[in-house]
């Protein structure tokens, strides 16, 4: 077993308190229910399972104070115990599921503990109590019952109600489960206390019932849609789409005979409208109504089949085009639609044509007064990000030859870049050009605070050289452009720390200069750590306190019985 530097400072940190242990109590043998040494007990068990894996230097020094590493019944229960805490911490209760093969041993060392209630200590089942561990569940059957009413309960929070429904793709074991419970009754074969159970959550017997509460329930949701807006037409648009779907199925079910006279009787007395037909003329006149406010507003029925403010409407405006073609348009609503100017078919297109034209002259407008204001034609999408979007679609349908002749000899006019990586570079690269003028170099720090986003581009072309073209790297080349940059590797600090432990051996105290000769990194970072100690990770900062860290600066010199004076003290 190979440990890090930072593991094996770890294990002599619980070693030492294992030996501390031992000096006040005379023995090593650490309760397992010490809540002191909760951490130590962990890291003794630990020790145990790992007895073969562990470093010869390790072994040798636990066997040398008599460790003992076999695993005792009482280290194994409240190993145990401890995940039966943090099974109940996640899940609010201590019935471990017989099915679930994550938690299979779990379940198997707690139903052996429920079984053997009687050979448990006082402490064991007061422990067992605190999480309610339920002693009555003996049998393998009735914890397997327990544990989907468990999950019927989580359903019951959930919805307010026990009606699984039947083959629920959610959790078929729990849907078939319900339905055995509702057979078993049927046939006088469920245990008196189960019942009670489920009759304490309002649990349905009879699944007819169960369908009735549904249909009463939709029935309510309907009498709500009629009382808020004065009729019971409920939309196939409309946002409860279930209740919507409801409507319509009672309609089949009455022209199929099957709906009962009751059910019937109840809608008739909210004004239920049984012919689709005049819903369907009651929306066509309120579509009819929006076409006429847009063409107030636009000055045309040219209303685009995906026009976001009102998607049903563009859906509408295409499906009485298509009706007209196939000659399936009653000729009145036909009239009322020529009469408000509405195109059909063959010349809609090219008037929808020409009206993005007219749009897109408008964006191209908005496009010049940006690089006027901002001197570049690359728009940003904090400041203007519905024509950063228009940019890109110009980009787009270039590429795939979509984009009129006229429009991309506009664009370029203006300069506009096409390749908006290319832009970019070249950007970044004049912004190089200039920092060069400026300071004599390329050597731009990755975090320059001045221009953070120049850091980070020479930092990538630097790594991805190959990416670059010919004449990218001509460039580059005039500007003088450093392509290599010595990095300096950090050295990580357990091995900073156990440098310091070895001066600290040799000398005596933690007092390095800050220029010793012997290795300035050293004193430089004991430096560091004394001026950022209210900065310092707690467990770092630990570390340096069992060493007796001096925190505060040396004044003086260093006699030379100790070390030879090779540079000035912090």
């Amino acid at each position: 077993m190979i440990l890090s530097k930072e593991a094996i400072v770890q294990w002599y940190y619980f070693y030492n308190k294992l030996t501390h242990f031992q000096d006040v109590h005379g023995h090593g043998n650490v309760l397992p229910d010490s809540k002191e040494n909760k951490e130590l007990v962990k890291w003794m068990l630990i020790q145990k399972r790992a007895k073969h894996q562990l470093p010869k230097e390790f072994k040798d020094k636990l066997k040398a104070i008599d460790f003992d590493f076999s695993i005792s019944h009482i280290d194994y229960w409240y190993e145990q115990f401890e995940v039966l805490e943090r099974f109940f911490g996640k899940y609010g209760h201590a019935h471990v599921p017989a099915t679930d093969p994550q938690y299979a041993s779990l379940h198997e060392w707690l139903i052996t503990q429920v079984r053997n209630k009687n050979a448990l200590s006082e402490d064991q089942r007061a422990k067992l109590d605190s999480l309610g561990v339920h002693w009555e569940f003996k049998d393998l059957r009735d914890w397997r019952w327990h544990d989907m009413y468990i999950q019927l309960k989580d359903f019951y929070q959930e919805r307010g109600h026990c009606n699984v429904p039947q083959k629920w793709k959610v959790n078929k074991q729990l849907s078939s489960w319900v339905s055995v419970q509702r057979r078993r009754v049927a046939e006088g074969n469920m245990k008196r206390n189960r019942k009670d159970k489920l009759d304490a959550m309002g649990f349905i017997w009879d699944f007819r019932e169960v369908y009735e509460n549904r249909w009463e329930s939709k029935f309510d949701r309907l009498v709500a849609f009629k009382n808020k807006y004065g009729h019971c037409k409920v939309p196939v648009t409309y946002p409860d789409q279930h209740l919507a779907g409801w409507v319509d199925r009672q309609r089949t079910l009455k022209t199929n005979g099957r709906l009962p006279v009751s059910r019937e009787q109840k809608l008739n007395e909210i004004g239920f409208i049984w012919d689709c037909t005049v819903l369907q003329e009651e929306y066509w006149q309120e579509k009819f109504d929006q076409l006429e406010q847009y063409k107030k507003q636009y000055g045309d029925c040219q209303v685009p089949v995906n026009w976001k403010k009102n998607p049903s409407l563009g859906i509408w405006v295409s499906t009485q085009r298509t009706l007209a073609k196939k000659g399936k348009l009653d000729p009145v609503k036909k009239k009322k639609l020529e009469d408000t100017g509405f195109v059909w078919s063959k010349d809609a297109w090219k008037l929808q044509l020409r009206k993005y034209d007219e749009q897109w002259k408008r964006n191209y407008e908005r496009l010049k007064a940006y690089k006027k204001q901002y001197g570049e034609i690359q728009v940003s999408v904090r400041i203007d990000w519905p024509l950063e979007r228009w940019t890109c679609i110009q980009r787009r349908e270039k590429q795939t030859g979509q984009l009129a002749a006229w429009k991309i000899k506009k664009l370029e006019q203006i300069g506009f870049a096409w390749n908006i990586h290319e832009s970019y570079w070249m950007k970044m690269y004049d912004q190089l050009v200039l920092f060069k003028e400026k300071y004599g170099h390329t050597r731009i720090p990755y975090y320059w605070n001045e221009n953070p986003q120049l850091g980070h581009w020479v930092s990538r072309t630097r790594r991805k050289v190959y990416e670059l073209t010919e004449e990218q790297t001509d460039l580059l080349n005039k500007a003088g452009f450093h392509w290599h940059i010595v990095r300096k590797e950090p050295v990580p600090w357990i091995n900073m720390f156990q440098l310091l432990v070895e001066f600290k051996k040799e000398y005596g105290d933690t007092w390095v200069p800050v220029k010793w000769k012997r290795n300035k990194k050293l004193g430089k970072w004991v430096s560091r750590m004394r001026s950022d100690q209210d900065k310092l990770d707690p467990e770092r900062k630990r570390l340096l306190e069992e060493i007796n860290f001096d925190w505060q600066k040396r004044k003086g010199g260093r006699t030379k019985k100790k070390m030879t004076p090779e540079a000035s003290f912090s």
